[in-house]
C-alpha cells in the first residue's frame, strides 16, 4: 500500500514536472530577423509614437520613460518620432502619448520578423526586448518563433499571424507578473507598478505573478494581476 502511494506520488511529480517544463518558453540562439536584419516593421499607425534604443537608466527607473516636450530635449535623450517607413531592432523602447481630447487616438501595430502581430494602444511604454527562432524545432518539423516584450504602462495585444504555420511563444513581462503566451492571442493592460489585467482570446497563456501562484489563464477569461 505504501509503495503504491509512493509510486503514485512519483508519477504525479514527473507529470507535473513535464507539464511545467513544457510551459516554459524554449530558448534558442538564432535571432529572429528579416533578410535586412531588422526585427519588426510597422503594419499600421494612428496618431503619434516615439522610439529610442533603451539604455540602462530606462530599464532601472521604476517609472515609465516619457519623452520631453521639447524636440531638442527629446533628441538629446535619444528619442525619435516614429514614421511609417521605420523598421526596428531589439532593444527599441516605444512610448505612445496620452490622448489630449475627444477623437484623439494613438496606436501602433507592428509585425515582427517572426510574424507576431503586436498592437500598442493608448498611452504607455513598451520595450521590444528580444526574439529568437528554432529552425524545425517544433512539432512536425515546423519552426518555433519566440519573443519577449516588457510593458511598464499601457495596453498591449499580441497574436501570431494566421498564415504562419510556425509555433509561436511570447513572454510579456509587466511589473506585477510575467505572462507566457503559447500559440495564442492575449491582451495585457498595465495601470501602474502593482495593478494590471490580462485576458486570453485564443491558445494558451501562463500567468506567473510576482506575488501568487503560477497558473494557466482560462480561455476567454479576464483577470486582474
Amino acid at each position: 500500500m505504501f509503495l503504491a502511494a509512493v509510486a503514485g506520488g512519483v508519477a504525479a511529480y514527473f507529470v507535473y514536472r513535464a507539464r511545467f517544463a513544457r510551459d516554459r518558453m524554449p530558448a534558442y540562439e538564432e535571432p529572429s530577423l528579416d533578410p535586412e536584419r531588422f526585427a519588426a516593421r510597422i503594419d499600421r499607425m494612428e496618431g503619434a509614437a516615439f522610439q529610442k534604443i533603451a539604455v540602462e537608466s530606462d530599464l532601472l527607473s521604476p517609472e515609465p520613460s516619457v519623452p520631453p516636450g521639447s524636440p531638442e530635449e527629446r533628441a538629446a535623450q535619444g528619442w525619435k518620432v516614429v514614421s511609417l517607413a521605420d523598421r526596428f531592432i531589439f532593444g527599441t523602447l516605444f512610448y505612445l502619448p496620452e490622448a489630449k481630447g475627444p477623437g484623439e487616438k494613438h496606436s501602433l501595430q507592428l509585425v515582427t520578423a517572426g510574424n507576431w502581430i503586436v498592437l500598442m494602444d493608448g498611452e504607455g511604454e513598451f520595450l521590444f526586448e528580444d526574439a529568437r527562432v528554432g529552425r524545425q524545432q517544433g512539432e512536425k518539423g515546423v519552426d518555433v518563433q519566440t519573443g519577449v516584450w516588457r510593458v511598464r504602462r499601457g495596453l498591449l495585444r499580441v497574436k501570431p499571424h494566421d498564415y504562419d504555420p510556425a509555433e509561436h511563444w511570447l513572454e510579456v513581462r509587466a511589473p506585477m507578473a510575467t505572462v507566457t503566451v503559447i500559440k495564442g492571442e492575449i491582451g495585457l493592460r498595465v495601470f501602474g507598478p502593482d495593478k494590471g489585467q490580462v485576458w486570453l482570446m485564443s491558445g494558451r497563456a501562463i500567468v506567473e505573478p510576482v506575488r501568487g501562484d503560477r497558473h494557466e489563464l482560462k480561455l476567454r477569461a479576464m483577470e486582474y494581476i
